[in-house]
């Protein structure tokens, strides 16, 4: 749950599975619910929680939820918003009342495929918010963070080295000047598939794999699902990634291997 805190301190609410909820003043109290609607992010179950959370919540403001990062079904809030509104019916029988649900974060940007429009996100919660709490519904907040600035982001990239692990090897293996340390962490499992535009756009392609410059085994963006790129790539090309707005200059590592940080320019 989202906890009020008082006004002279620097942080006035927070959720208490984070950091500053765990090391709240003592006077105050939080009640912390984490509703798992993807199975990601897996803190604690709602079912399994609750009692104990709705205990512990007498000062509490609200429910805060998270219906897991880059979410593409714009009716996964309704699950969430239906234990949300769950949780005020039974503080609301034990005279504790709720008055504001923190919709979280989770809205997409756009990569390889195509997103749900945001009047199309904002219409599917309305409907849930209505839905679960008929005409009271509680205040609201949410957390675009990536929604609003993945597209914003631009990264320049080189081509660093090009090769094969052998001659019979159909795949070529391309490294480029910036890998999972250097910002683009969210390709761990090949998770986030980045649009990438190179200077041979239009020529032949074949699939290969992409990897950073660290020499860290783990530094391999795509091999699973090789990417493909021109087969007239060369060294030295520079290659513009796209949709890194969000979470990469935060993710970079500070001289991993003696490699600087990502340096962010802002227009």
């Amino acid at each position: 749950m989202c906890q009020k805190m008082k006004s002279h301190d620097p942080v006035w609410m927070f959720a208490p599975s984070s950091p500053v909820g765990e090391n709240a003043p003592a006077n105050v109290s939080a009640c912390g619910m984490t509703i798992n609607a993807v199975n990601r992010y897996p803190v604690a179950s709602a079912s399994n929680a609750r009692e104990r959370e709705i205990e512990n919540c007498a000062y509490s403001r609200g429910v805060s939820f998270h219906v897991g990062s880059q979410q593409r079904n714009p009716h996964a809030w309704d699950r969430a918003l239906a234990s949300a509104a769950a949780v005020f019916r039974e503080c609301g029988e034990r005279g504790i009342t709720l008055s504001m649900v923190n919709l979280g974060g989770g809205f997409p940007t756009k990569y390889l495929k195509n997103v749900p429009t945001v009047k199309t996100y904002g219409s599917a919660i309305f409907r849930a918010l209505r839905k679960h709490f008929g005409n009271r519904i509680p205040e609201t907040i949410i957390e675009p963070g990536r929604g609003m600035v993945g597209n914003a982001g631009v990264i320049e990239a080189e081509v660093v080295l090009i090769s094969k692990k052998s001659e019979d090897d159909d795949v070529r293996w391309v490294y480029l000047d910036i890998g999972k340390f250097g910002g683009l962490a969210e390709t761990m499992d090949e998770s986030i598939r980045y649009p990438i535009r190179t200077p041979r756009d239009g020529d032949a392609l074949a699939p290969c794999v992409l990897a950073g410059p660290t020499c860290d085994s783990a530094d391999v963006l795509y091999e699973k699902q090789p990417y493909p790129l021109p087969v007239s790539l060369e060294i030295g090309d520079k290659l513009l990634i796209e949709g890194t707005g969000a979470y990469t200059a935060t993710y970079a590592s500070v001289a991993f291997n003696g490699f600087a940080p990502l340096q962010a320019v802002h227009i």
